[in-house]
């Protein structure tokens, strides 16, 4: 089995919020974290909290969603450490506005950094994955995807992790036999910068539907992805679990 302090991950968007909690998480079991946001300053923060931990970060600056950035990020984590072991996929935008609102351009940005960022960095990083004949791939959808929306974000954003939940169940299905795990990880209301500007009666409306009365914090989302990530996690994969405080029942 493969043990912890060996392995190299790579969080996306881990600048802050769940990619970050992710990040500071597996990092104090002894990976080395490649810190992925497209804000330096975010990242490096982030970078600088693990190493005050005594953990191992470095920065992987760049856009999810651009061929070059992700291919550039993956080149320079092959050359300086072997490859990717683990791939946390959280990187994402939202969008609130009615679907008749939104126009073509941010239709496909959406779709560019929430699913196309997910499909790219799934690639770049399964070769070395294949060749070790072990890997594990948590990419981070929603339970918008479940609801077309309506709960965090609106029908764009519930279409992308949607994808990303149908992309999940794929590509375990291809990599399967080259010892890699693929799953995803649905959170609800979870207490984040994007999730702080909501509105009083937006926040009252969605902690109704919850069994749970409050949000989760990033730590206890993290948690769920740390465990996928695991090398205990291995017979495990297409799976897309619910982090959500019985909001979905299902």
């Amino acid at each position: 089995m493969k043990r912890w302090e060996e392995q190299t991950a790579l969080v996306t968007g881990a600048g802050r919020g769940i990619g970050r909690a992710t990040a500071i998480m597996l990092a104090s079991k002894g990976v080395r974290v490649a810190v992925n946001d497209i804000n330096p300053d975010t990242a490096q923060a982030t970078v600088e909290m693990i190493q005050t931990r005594n953990g191992k970060a470095v920065p992987a600056i760049g856009d999810v969603s651009n061929e070059h950035d992700v291919a550039q990020i993956h080149q320079t984590l092959n050359a300086q450490y072997g490859g990717v072991d683990i791939l946390v996929n959280n990187a994402g935008i939202i969008l609130k506005q009615p679907l008749q609102d939104v126009t073509e351009h941010e239709w496909d940005h959406i779709l560019a950094v929430n699913l196309k960022g997910v499909f790219l960095n799934i690639t770049h990083a399964s070769h070395h994955m294949a060749e070790q004949g072990y890997g594990r791939i948590v990419n981070i959808s929603s339970i918008a995807a479940k609801h077309g929306g309506g709960y965090l974000g609106n029908v764009a954003y519930g279409a992308s992790k949607a994808g990303v939940a149908s992309l999940t169940r794929g590509a375990a299905r291809e990599y399967a036999p080259n010892g890699i795990t693929v799953n995803a990880v649905m959170p609800g209301f979870t207490h984040t910068p994007m999730t702080d500007a909501m509105s009083n009666e937006t926040r009252n409306r969605i902690l109704a539907g919850m069994l749970i009365k409050r949000s989760a914090e990033p730590e206890e989302i993290a948690r769920v992805i740390t465990f996928l990530a695991s090398p205990e996690s291995g017979f495990i994969t297409g799976e897309t679990i619910d982090v959500d405080g019985g909001a979905t029942l299902d």
